[in-house]
């Protein structure tokens, strides 16, 4: 494992309440226990942007650049003892984990803010991966998150940034609460996905010969695409027994066929539009 840190700190004379800010930059190769067996990555950041890139190799290049700012110097060392970058493998799997006081013990986030805290630490992460890796990434405020180049299942959430996605095959499950959606795909989808937004559009493109049966369920927004596509029947109710009674739950999607069929996809938003096109030539 290669460990190359750059620490430095100054002191800013901006009108902002953290006035002291501190940087490191942390760059380690990481290695899976084995060579033969599926192979994942996951990225739990808090504050921050995560990049993702395949290459041909068999390790994990990881590059993460730390950014500390705090009211007072001594916010500023208690945030460096408080929030720390856990970096495991276990299994076949390297996990990247920022931990802190905003953490609960079950590893769900309650952040309460910089000014509750008196500092503010984000961590932007840039690696590079072998192409064929499963990935779970996360993150919050202050950066989008971009993957290119990368085969496997995914598990992808921002809440307050975008996600964009290009060159990728496989598929799982993409959500951008505030921002757009973009996926890229150079196989169509060989597996049950979902794909969804709050106040972003969502864009996915696919190979000419894609096929899936499509839920879709927007409500300020329109839905287009370039293949023709067939309706299908939507989903039963649920049905479930409260208080002696029965009550039945529908989601509201409506479903078609694109192509001829295939896996089942789920798209989902609420103030934006919905795009399932061919990809580019």
């Amino acid at each position: 494992m290669l460990t190359n840190i750059l620490l430095s700190c100054i002191l800013l004379l901006g009108a902002s309440d953290f006035k002291f800010e501190e940087r490191e930059d942390i760059k380690q190769t990481l290695r899976f226990s084995s060579a033969t067996q599926a192979r994942q990555v996951i990225v739990d950041n808090l504050n921050g942007a995560i990049t993702v890139t395949g290459y041909s190799g068999n390790e994990v290049q990881l590059v993460a650049k730390k950014l500390t700012r705090g009211r007072t110097p001594e916010k500023l060392a208690l945030a460096r003892q408080e929030v720390v970058l856990d970096i495991s493998e276990q299994s076949n799997v390297i996990k990247l984990y920022v931990d802190g006081p905003f953490r609960c013990k079950n590893g769900e986030t309650n952040y309460r803010g910089s000014r509750y805290y008196g500092y503010e630490v984000q961590f932007d992460f840039t690696l590079q991966v072998p192409y064929q890796t499963d990935l779970t990434l996360k993150t919050i405020n202050d950066g989008d998150i971009k993957v290119e180049n990368v085969t496997g299942e995914f598990d992808v959430d921002n809440i307050n940034g975008g996600v964009t996605m290009i060159g990728v095959a496989g598929g799982g499950h993409v959500y951008a609460l505030n921002e757009d959606v973009e996926i890229g795909f150079k196989k169509s989808p060989d597996r049950e996905s979902y794909f969804g937004s709050l106040n972003g559009d969502v864009r996915v493109s696919v190979p000419p010969d894609f096929g899936a049966t499509v839920r879709l369920k927007t409500f300020n927004g329109e839905i287009y695409t370039d293949f023709p596509a067939t309706y299908i029947a939507s989903r039963a109710p649920e049905r479930e027994r409260e208080n002696g009674r029965f009550v039945y739950r529908t989601d509201r999607a409506f479903g078609v066929q694109l192509g001829k069929g295939g896996p089942e996809l789920e798209f989902e938003n609420f103030n934006g539009d919905i795009f399932i096109v061919k990809n580019e030539e």
